[in-house]
């Protein structure tokens, strides 16, 4: 993808005020409902990622990792607090807020379509990672 697209992509992403649903339904495919009625698919494929709609909705199995099980927990039912592209890079930053009868939580969504390094990362408040959907260790990263 080109960051000149990925730019368009994220200004077509500011209109959406509340993601309704979010899962995994490929192995690096995760689906986000914007809205109740608009579905994207963000393809985390290393060195091929893409961001997409299809009128079909595909959904190969359901994924019960921890990842996916946070990645329902802090995006069902939230709102969108900011979305913005980190460093010039094609790197996406979801702030997600959501109100409970108690309390409101704020976590983050990352995604980077950079690559090889290409991953989605959910953050808390503080920008301490929660979980990925890869796990890269220090042995294999520079970052």
């Amino acid at each position: 993808m080109k960051f000149y697209a990925f730019k368009q992509i994220v200004s077509y992403l500011k209109q959406f005020r509340r993601i309704s649903d979010a899962h995994r339904v490929g192995d690096n495919i995760i689906k986000i409902c914007f809205d109740n009625k608009n579905d994207l698919y963000f393809d985390l494929q290393k060195g091929n990622s893409a961001i997409y709609k299809r009128k079909d909705s595909v959904r190969v199995k359901h994924y019960k990792a921890p990842f996916d099980v946070l990645l329902h927990k802090y995006l069902a039912r939230s709102d969108i607090l900011s979305l913005e592209i980190i460093n010039a890079d094609k790197v996406l930053r979801f702030e997600i807020g959501q109100s409970g009868a108690y309390k409101a939580s704020k976590t983050f969504l990352q995604f980077e379509f950079t690559g090889k390094y290409t991953n989605a990362i959910l953050l808390d408040n503080k920008g301490i990672i929660l979980d990925a959907l890869r796990h890269v260790d220090i042995m294999n990263s520079y970052r």
